[in-house]
């Protein structure tokens, strides 16, 4: 059967988060009505560019979790290293993302938004075959 098991909760938790992401919006519509500070103001999302690097960021967070979490597991069970030693392996890959998002901002004022296009490329490593 298709649906069941993990199958049914990965769409039961999909379905879950859409909702709370449209009651967040609601909410946050709510606020800025009343005259308050909202989190997020929801005209960002009208806007093509914000809208395009929020999709971009989830897509770029979530295959990264992905990637380092199986990459976890073949050292772990693959090459048969213990648990620190595989977090420790990850740990200067951390440390370049963090510096990498720090220098972002600097580098995009410095050579434009093709600086984006050109830091993708290079997290995402060489093509497989």
């Amino acid at each position: 059967m298709l649906l069941s098991g993990g199958f049914i909760t990965t769409f039961a938790c999909g379905a879950a988060s859409i909702a709370v992401l449209l009651a967040f919006a609601r909410m946050q519509r709510s606020v800025k009505a009343r005259g308050g500070a909202p989190l997020l103001d929801m005209g960002l999302i009208a806007q093509p560019g914000f809208a395009a690097g929020c999709l971009l960021v989830m897509l770029v967070f979530s295959t990264a979790s992905a990637m380092f979490l199986c990459y976890a597991l073949l050292v772990q069970t693959g090459f048969g290293l213990d648990a620190l030693t595989a977090g420790l392996i990850f740990a200067p890959a951390s440390v370049g993302f963090v510096a990498g998002s720090m220098a972002a901002p600097r580098l995009v004022n410095r050579f434009g938004t093709p600086a984006i296009a050109v830091a993708a490329l290079l997290y995402g490593g060489p093509p497989r075959p």
